[in-house]
């Protein structure tokens, strides 16, 4: 499978584990993610809405999942090249757009009223209780970027121009964010970056 099957077939699993712990076949749900090997790593990386849920719940149960507790170097979801190595980081406006130049993963992060909302172009939506000098405790995976404090999942732009209100956003930023441009290279340093990123592959080719 490629990466996006990979993707596509944990949250399949998963939304069955799910489906199953709702309707209270806990034995079922753990058989399922047991038979599956699915690590936890891979389950956070995948973006599943419920995981936080279901992830509490299997510690509350001490379930035993060797492999879901193992502690991979390397994710089945993660990018075949760092995403430090590869990203292109540029500011505007007060948005941070970051960029796996790779993958052509975006995502861009602000802050409005105490809390970071962040839009991306490969998945869900999210918002954040951080604030935006906190994005630089990432480690270069954006796992916290992405996973740290996060108040709210978000399926779709109708999804999120409907939780925004909650923020105290006005019709003003909530356009804004809903117009956010992800195919946006304009700034002087781009083209920079571009050129580190490519002396980087081209230097690491295995």
């Amino acid at each position: 499978m490629n990466k996006e099957e990979q993707k596509g077939w944990i949250l399949g699993i998963l939304d069955a584990v799910n489906t199953c712990l709702r309707a209270g076949e806990e034995t079922i749900a753990l058989e399922i993610l047991k038979d599956s090997e699915i690590k936890r790593e891979e389950a956070v990386d995948s973006d599943f809405c419920e995981f936080e849920s279901m992830d509490n719940y299997i510690k509350e149960m001490k379930a035993s999942l060797p492999k879901w507790n193992e502690n991979n170097e390397k994710s089945a979801l993660e990018p075949e090249e760092s995403i430090k190595e590869t990203e292109i980081k540029t500011i505007n406006n007060g948005w941070v757009r970051l960029e796996s130049y790779c993958d052509g993963y975006v995502i861009g992060i602000k802050e409005f009223h105490g809390i970071c909302v962040l839009v991306s172009n490969f998945s869900a939506h999210s918002i954040h209780d951080y604030s935006i000098s906190d994005i630089e405790n990432d480690e270069g995976d954006w796992n916290y970027i992405c996973s740290e404090k996060l108040l709210e999942i978000l399926e779709g732009d109708d999804a999120l121009e409907e939780a925004l209100p909650k923020y105290h956003l006005t019709d003003e930023e909530i356009h804004e964010v809903l117009n956010f441009d992800f195919d946006d290279i304009s700034h002087a340093d781009y083209k920079r970056q571009v050129k580190r990123v490519e002396e980087y592959l081209k230097n690491n080719k295995d």
